[in-house]
Parts: C-alpha cells; sequence; structure tokens
C-alpha cells in the first residue's frame, strides 16, 4: 500500500449519516491521490470497471478484481491508458461489508487532491447510500 492512500469512511441513508464504513485504500501512488473514482460491476462485486483520475492527471481505465473467494473487498486493480492496460494499480480496500455483499457501483470525487472524498456508492441488493472519506 503507499503512504496516504487510506481512508476512514461513514455513510449515510435514509436522512441520517456517520454510519460506520471501514477504513477504505484506493491507488498505488505515494506522491499523488486519487481524485475520482466511476465503477460499476455486473457480477455482484467479483470486478469493477470504470475508470479514475489521479490529482494532476486525465481520468484512466481501472479494472478491480476480488482477490479471491473469502477475501472481503480487497481487490487486485489494473489500469490502461493510451490504448495499453495490464499497468498495475494496487491492492484496493473498498466497502466494509466483506463477503456478505460486494460492492456493485462507486461514484466518488474530492475538491482537494484526494485528502477526502464523498459520493455514491451501492452494495449488491441494495440501492445507492452515501459515502464520505477522510485520509488517515
Amino acid at each position: 500500500m503507499a503512504e496516504g492512500n487510506a481512508h476512514a469512511t461513514e455513510n449515510s441513508w435514509g436522512g441520517s449519516g456517520g454510519h460506520n464504513g471501514g477504513v477504505w485504500v484506493i491507488g498505488c501512488r505515494d506522491s499523488q491521490h486519487v481524485i475520482s473514482v466511476k465503477a460499476d460491476s455486473k457480477n455482484n462485486g467479483a470486478n469493477l470497471d470504470g475508470e479514475m483520475t489521479y490529482s494532476e492527471e486525465v481520468h484512466i481505465g481501472l479494472k478491480a478484481t476480488l482477490r479471491g473467494q473469502n477475501s472481503g473487498n480487497n481487490y487486485n486493480t489494473e489500469n490502461s491508458w493510451s490504448g495499453s492496460g495490464g499497468h498495475n494499480g494496487g491492492k484496493w480496500v473498498v466497502g466494509t461489508r466483506g463477503d456478505k455483499q460486494g460492492v456493485i457501483q462507486l461514484d466518488i470525487s474530492s475538491k482537494d487532491d484526494g485528502k477526502t472524498f464523498s459520493g455514491k456508492m451501492t452494495y449488491n441488493s441494495e440501492g445507492p447510500i452515501g459515502v464520505i472519506g477522510k485520509m488517515i
């Protein structure tokens, strides 16, 4: 894990916030933080496909794959840009419900170079909920 990519998160739904969302790890670069992620899953959270943006860059492709059975919300990630894929995107942790419910949609962004983020996420078999994160 690259230094500075862990975020304490909270979820909100039904008008109430402050629900513990766990510690997420997103991104793999020491000198750049993630400022946006838009991804979804067509297979109950086993894979997340979409795009992401590191600070000071344009968006790049993102493919996250669960690290194996009973791996919770731990993903191996790959990035793609300029027509080439397979670039190591690091190990990510997204969500807090482990093997019970995979993350099937993620739409987050940051206005302060990745120190905090906010947006929506969706767990399998649920509707979208709010998510905020603060770098720890």
